[in-house]
């Protein structure tokens, strides 16, 4: 490795995949919190700026390797950035923003994002919910 190894390898869940992964990488994998709207929240809260006024996530700029050119082609995404404005909620029943979860669609870097965010910030908590009588 030229960089500092990695404090966390964040996958989707497929175990076969993760363990292809984890065998040519020699180093282990962490499944995915795949929560979508707590995950959202995790991440969208890294970007707001923390009480010394720096956010806790940063997008650097020209940090894409290689653009893939069979999706510039198509006019689709190539990188997080682009994805950003995409990255929108699926409509509901009554053809509004159903607010509950992301349309599936360009949307790679924009789950790593929130895989990162649920990882780093929700931790083993379980999702809790408040019942009222």
């Amino acid at each position: 490795w030229v960089e500092p190894r990695p404090r966390a390898i964040i996958c989707d869940h497929d175990a076969e995949d993760r363990a292809t992964l984890e065998r040519h990488l020699s180093m282990s994998t962490v499944a995915a919190k795949k929560a979508v709207s707590t995950g959202i929240q995790a991440f969208q809260a890294r970007l707001r700026k923390a009480g010394d006024g720096r956010p806790r996530v940063y997008v650097v700029r020209d940090s894409l390797v290689e653009r893939d050119p069979v999706l510039k082609e198509a006019g689709r995404p190539t990188c997080f950035v682009e994805e950003i404005t995409g990255y929108i909620w699926a409509p509901g029943v009554d053809g509004k923003p159903a607010k509950e979860e992301p349309l599936k669609r360009d949307d790679h870097a924009q789950d790593a994002a929130r895989y990162m965010g649920a990882e780093r910030d929700l931790g083993g908590r379980p999702g809790m919910r408040a019942l009222r009588r």
